[in-house]
């Protein structure tokens, strides 16, 4: 029976989010009374799209991300993000990619009459894998056409409608499906930092080309992806696609194998107990050491 009322608010996250339909509310909402946009808050979740969260000062504030982010602690007491750090009981790892449910089902399409590859991305710049990637792009079309939909490097007369939200599309990946190969290379590289470019290809069947996070097979099956971290240069990456392309036997091998190496369910419900446990020790913030701040963080 839920007997305790809690004020919680939600600011700061990314366009189209909505707090009754997002996980961390909905776990909440399991055990307690919410009392949601309430202006004096026990407990404030935000993340990293602006900076509301700062006039919240008399509140537990739990920062949460899936981004290539550090929770910086003296402005949070609590975080979620894709990182694996370690800080007392404070922080939590959950990217993204852990609440969607639709990746934990493997679609499989045949490679007949699909197309062999796509690129799909509109950021030109921001980060080394945006350009690593278009060069990477270049290099492998050489070898058979690729598709290239969105804004950079785009080769299509009628482009994939713009995306509806910030994580799930299902134009995307009724698009993606089409191809047996996708190019998925994040824009920066870091330690558990993996994001929807490998999620999405994964969840249209179509086999990721993988660069970025250097712990990625820590969570990802090895077999069912392209994992450029494997190879010596992007010239053996693209001789290896070349191989699969090629022999449909081994395509389909790789294919078939399931992608996740971790059980959603359980840590979802460690989810649970790290939010719930929030809750039960009070809305005290901690103390903050302001001149110390960048001090606080250990990595491993």
């Amino acid at each position: 029976m839920k007997d305790k009322v809690i004020k919680i608010n939600f600011c700061d996250f990314w366009r189209g989010f909505i707090i009754e339909q997002s996980l961390l509310y909905k776990i909440l909402k399991k055990k307690y009374h919410l009392e949601i946009n309430t202006d004096k808050p026990d407990f404030i979740f935000y993340s990293c799209f602006g900076n509301k969260n700062t006039s919240y000062t008399s509140c537990t504030k739990i920062f949460v991300t899936g981004e290539n982010l550090v929770p910086n602690f003296n402005k949070c007491d609590y975080a979620i993000s894709p990182n694996y750090i370690t800080f007392d009981n404070r922080h939590f790892r959950f990217p993204l990619y852990y609440y969607n449910e639709k990746l934990r089902i493997k679609h499989l399409n045949s490679p007949e009459n699909r197309k062999f590859c796509n690129f799909v991305y509109r950021n030109y710049t921001l980060g080394s894998g945006a350009l690593l990637r278009q060069q990477f792009c270049r290099d492998l079309a050489q070898y058979k056409h690729i598709d290239c939909p969105s804004t950079v490097l785009n080769n299509m007369d009628n482009p994939i409608p713009p995306r509806k939200n910030w994580w799930f599309d299902e134009d995307k990946i009724k698009f993606l499906s089409n191809y047996k190969f996708t190019i998925a290379f994040e824009n920066t590289i870091g330690n558990g930092y993996t994001t929807e470019k490998l999620t999405d290809a994964f969840m249209a069947s179509s086999i990721p080309i993988y660069w970025g996070n250097p712990l990625v097979c820590k969570e990802f099956n090895p077999k069912a992806f392209i994992n450029c971290n494997d190879f010596d240069s992007l010239d053996s990456v693209i001789e290896y696609i070349k191989l699969l392309d090629n022999n449909e036997q081994l395509y389909l091998e790789m294919l078939s194998q399931p992608p996740l190496l971790f059980n959603p369910e359980e840590r979802e419900k460690q989810l649970e107990e790290f939010l719930y446990s929030i809750i039960e020790s009070g809305n005290e913030p901690f103390e903050k050491d302001i001149v110390n701040r960048e001090k606080i963080m250990y990595r491993f």
